[in-house]
């Protein structure tokens, strides 16, 4: 039987922001090779999300991958060939949302939700108005460092506290669609 894993009792995170680093997107092109040849055609496309996406962007020294899968439902084939490269499943953020994270190192999280989705477009959406806009980056970094000084080893009340943040920007990306 399969160890349940729970996000509340993530061992060791402990909310730090660091300086970009030149090498997350080499991290993270390493790292989509990993997923995508472990997932083979289960994964339809891998994307770099999350802070580290962003040039020059602060952020938590972790790389983000989001995978979309054609069919949600193919979601449970997804862990034994994950688990194998390393990730732990910590099963459902939400419905439709399956999050898995290295543990030693801890840095990266791996996303997986379903191709075209809601959630896969509003993750590119927010990382894509970031990139656009290094005014919009300056202000994010602001809320993410105040964040995790107030909630430096409270994942959820560090998470809950950039959702205004996030809506807002996509409530101003979708204005414009």
């Amino acid at each position: 039987m399969m160890k349940k894993h729970s996000l509340e009792s993530l061992p060791g995170y402990h909310i730090e922001i660091a300086a970009y680093d030149q090498s997350w997107p080499e991290r993270f092109r390493v790292e989509r090779d990993r997923v995508a040849a472990a997932l083979g055609d289960l994964a339809a496309e891998v994307e770099h999300s999350g802070s580290t996406a962003v040039p020059n962007m602060a952020a938590k020294p972790i790389i983000d991958v989001l995978v979309g899968l054609a069919d949600f439902a193919d979601t449970p084939q997804t862990i034994a060939p994950l688990e194998a490269i390393g990730y732990t499943s910590y099963g459902k953020l939400r419905p439709g949302w399956m999050f898995f994270r290295t543990n030693n190192p801890h840095d990266r999280h791996l996303h997986v939700v379903e191709l075209g989705s809601e959630d896969w477009q509003s993750q590119l959406d927010f990382r894509d108005a970031l990139r656009a806009d290094p005014e919009l980056v300056a202000v994010y970094e602001r809320v993410k460092v105040d964040l995790a000084e107030r909630f430096a080893n409270d994942r959820a009340g560090y998470t809950t506290g950039k959702t205004e943040f996030v809506q807002s920007v996509l409530e101003r990306v979708r204005a414009c669609d």
